[in-house]
């Protein structure tokens, strides 16, 4: 089962993540360009889709088997996103999650401000020793679980910070519910008209 993941901004994003977007200058989430097509006048605008816009590298999808970025590369397992590159993060489980594990982004240059460690599914938590030691190294991590960190790094990544996430696939999948598969059709489309009657498409 593959989860198509929706950008937006977590209710809960952390407090280091609230800061970095205050220190710097955000950039717009939805960007608008005039259309010469048709119309010329004020008020024409066409909307672009972020993940497909901007150049940095975006999690579009996660299974239980890994990744779909938004260039359509899969990553299979637990993987180390970046802005610009993507590595497979050499760990079993959340088990094997340590200061030597997520060494790489002390590594790598330039360093991220922010790390985004998406732990699995919802309620897995780190040991509060393994998270005390990983804070010693120096990094500014965030734990929480894949859905919420990746919802905040494509959120950042897409605001042009420094940002890095280590990914385990999730082992339970949150199932679509009605109201879901409702709010993933654009209003205009949720009813379908057949000569004098209009049918709901929601139900």
């Amino acid at each position: 089962m593959l989860v198509d993941f929706h950008f937006q901004m977590p209710a809960g994003i952390s407090r280091l993540a609230s800061q970095l977007l205050r220190q710097q200058r955000p950039l717009p989430r939805v960007m608008t360009r005039r259309s010469s097509q048709n119309y010329d006048g004020p008020g024409k605008t066409t909307v672009n889709i972020l993940n497909q816009e901007v150049g940095f590298l975006m999690v579009d999808a996660y299974s239980r088997s890994g990744f779909r970025l938004n260039n359509g590369d899969r990553i299979f397992g637990p993987a180390a996103v970046f802005p610009t590159s993507v590595f497979s993060w050499l760990i079993r489980s959340v088990d094997d999650v340590d200061a030597k594990s997520l060494s790489l982004f002390s590594l790598i240059h330039p360093k991220p401000h922010l790390v985004l460690v998406g732990l699995g599914s919802p309620g897995v938590k780190l040991e509060a020793e393994k998270i005390k030691s990983i804070l010693s190294t120096g990094l500014n991590v965030e734990f929480m679980d894949t859905e919420k960190a990746i919802s905040t790094y494509n959120y950042l990544c897409a605001e042009g910070r420094a940002v890095g996430a280590a990914l385990i696939p999730p082992e339970v999948i949150r199932r679509f519910t009605v109201d879901d598969h409702i709010n993933m059709i654009p209003p205009s489309q949720r009813f379908e008209q057949r000569g004098n009657d209009v049918k709901s498409l929601m139900y």
